[in-house]
């Protein structure tokens, strides 16, 4: 059977390094990292993506008999359309990735503390760094190898390092004084909130007893114009009984005098 030569499919971790290689040298800030840094992840995702498709649609297993008990289990082997056995070839370490292999452990001795994501920013950001460098020295130490070269930027790497620990530790603890002042800030906002509260509710608690107040006057007044009208009922009531009992003595007194007549008539 013959044999076909492809490349390895590089893996995230090597996209990711090979992009930062290519930041370019003008971003200037946090923020403009981080949005090389975002946009350069999605293209890897895509792109990973992608070849997982082609690779599923083109690649194909041999699957080799069951080993029997006791002896080794080959690993399958991967085959092209035209039945040829694929041969991994390793792809060649790049200078970038030599750089970051042999600066992540001397960036976390001297800046302690970052997390992996800031860790490799770190690393790329020295990386910019040093392809300056270079380009600067090359030529003034061309005579005496790339071990002075090499010498010189451990010395550059060192004040580099201190130097961007200091910041860090700057950045750090304006942090924490921003969000005690924050802190502060809130604290003496809800205070306020507090106290305005209970100013309210004092107010809201005059307010309603005063209402109470009023309630209370309003129902005495209604009471006393009640009885007042009622007396006035029963005064009126009084009176029309009197009235009533002077019609009814009247009538008698008219009915007698008229008795009185009649009986004077029939004696005489």
């Amino acid at each position: 059977m013959s044999t076909s030569t492809v490349s390895v499919t590089p893996t995230m971790a090597v996209l990711i390094q090979e992009a930062m290689a290519k930041m370019p040298d003008t971003l200037n800030t946090k923020k403009e990292i981080d949005e090389y840094f975002k946009n350069a992840m999605k293209e890897i995702v895509i792109k990973k993506k992608e070849e997982e498709k082609v690779k599923k649609a083109t690649t194909k297993v041999v699957k080799k008999p069951a080993a029997k008990r006791g002896e080794k289990k080959e690993k399958e082997k991967e085959v092209d359309d035209e039945g040829n056995e694929i041969e991994k070839v390793k792809k060649p370490v790049s200078n970038y990735m030599k750089f970051t292999e042999g600066h992540r452990s001397k960036v976390k001795a001297v800046i302690t503390g970052l997390s992996p994501q800031n860790l490799f920013k770190e690393v790329a950001k020295l990386w910019k760094i040093y392809k300056e460098f270079v380009i600067e020295h090359k030529d003034e130490y061309s005579e005496e190898g790339d071990e002075k070269l090499a010498e010189l930027w451990e010395l550059r790497l060192e004040e580099l390092l201190e130097k961007r620990n200091e910041e860090l530790k700057e950045e750090d603890e304006e942090k924490k004084s921003e969000e005690e002042d924050k802190s502060e800030e809130e604290k003496e906002e809800k205070e306020v909130v507090v106290a305005e509260k209970k100013k309210r509710t004092k107010k809201e608690k005059e307010v309603k007893s005063d209402d109470e107040e009023k309630e209370v006057v309003v129902a005495v007044v209604a009471e006393k114009k009640k009885r007042t009208k009622k007396e006035k009922e029963m005064k009126s009531d009084e009176e029309k009984e009197d009235e009533e009992k002077e019609v009814v003595t009247e009538k008698k007194k008219g009915r007698k005098k008229k008795e009185e007549k009649e009986d004077k008539k029939e004696s005489s």
